[in-house]
């Protein structure tokens, strides 16, 4: 693995008009970095691949996720995070064990 990754930056615009992406490629010592400043556009002919502009590691893609995230982008499934999840799923244990308790009664199915 590389010492110093590739880092792609997100941030919300103002008034929530976009997101701007900034990709640091190398961080020299000196404090200088080689960053991507424009992004060529091509044509590719009709049946041809189209070719690969960005390559991340899977760390690299993680760190990128993480930073749209806390720029306000979300999953268009509207599904929230693992951990959202399993907070949602306990909480719900609970409400089950404290209506059974109320009511006399004991839960009757395993989870």
């Amino acid at each position: 693995m590389r010492d110093n990754p590739t880092r792609v930056y997100a941030s919300a615009e103002e008034m929530g008009r976009g997101i701007n992406i900034r990709i640091m490629l190398h961080a020299a010592e000196d404090g200088s970095a080689q960053c991507v400043t424009n992004l060529v556009t091509g044509t590719v002919e009709a049946g041809k691949r189209i070719p690969i502009c960005l390559k991340l590691s899977n760390q690299e893609a993680v760190s990128m996720i993480d930073s749209l995230w806390l720029a306000g982008v979300r999953p268009s499934n509207g599904e929230g995070s693992s951990g959202q999840l399993a907070a949602t799923e306990k909480h719900l244990k609970d409400m089950r064990t404290i209506a059974f308790s109320s009511m006399g009664i004991g839960e009757t199915h395993e989870d």
